[in-house]
């Protein structure tokens, strides 16, 4: 009876070495053994798991959350420093535009002073060619009129 188990067991290591193999495995002292299939994946205990086409990728949708909560924080980071710099943006338009309407009322006033001193060169002029032609001191004070 030994001897037919014997070469019944030698039969199937001879056909199918895998079925020993497959038969004897072991973990060490306080780990769990798992039997996978061709696609599964081994993952830590806080892994997170999403669809396999998460973001409209494939790639497993898989995370450790430790990375996950790490690139969290990378985004909330960059959230930051956007809102930091749109606040920047924000007071720089602000600044712009009160230099803006400063300059505008600039030109408004340098135009202003333009016109009064083309009118008083004008005014100038006809005192000073009505000073010339006076040919008397009342005419020479009616000039400035």
């Amino acid at each position: 009876m030994k001897i037919v188990l014997l070469a019944l067991l030698s039969t199937l290591l001879i056909i199918n070495p895998s079925f020993t193999i497959a038969q004897n495995f072991s973990c060490n002292y306080g780990q769990k053994a798992a039997c996978l299939d061709y696609s599964d994946k081994v993952v830590d205990s806080d892994s997170i798991c999403y669809d396999k086409y998460v973001c409209g990728f494939g790639g497993g949708g898989l995370i450790c959350k430790k990375k996950y909560d790490e690139l969290l924080r990378k985004n909330s980071s960059l959230v930051d420093d956007y809102n930091e710099l749109l606040r920047k943006n924000s007071s720089l338009v602000d600044d712009y535009n009160e230099l803006l309407r400063k300059h505008k009322n600039l030109i408004n006033s340098y135009n202003d002073i333009e016109v009064e001193n083309t009118n008083l060169s004008r005014k100038n002029e006809e005192v000073s060619s009505c000073l010339i032609y006076a040919t008397s001191l009342q005419e020479a004070k009616n000039c400035s009129y």
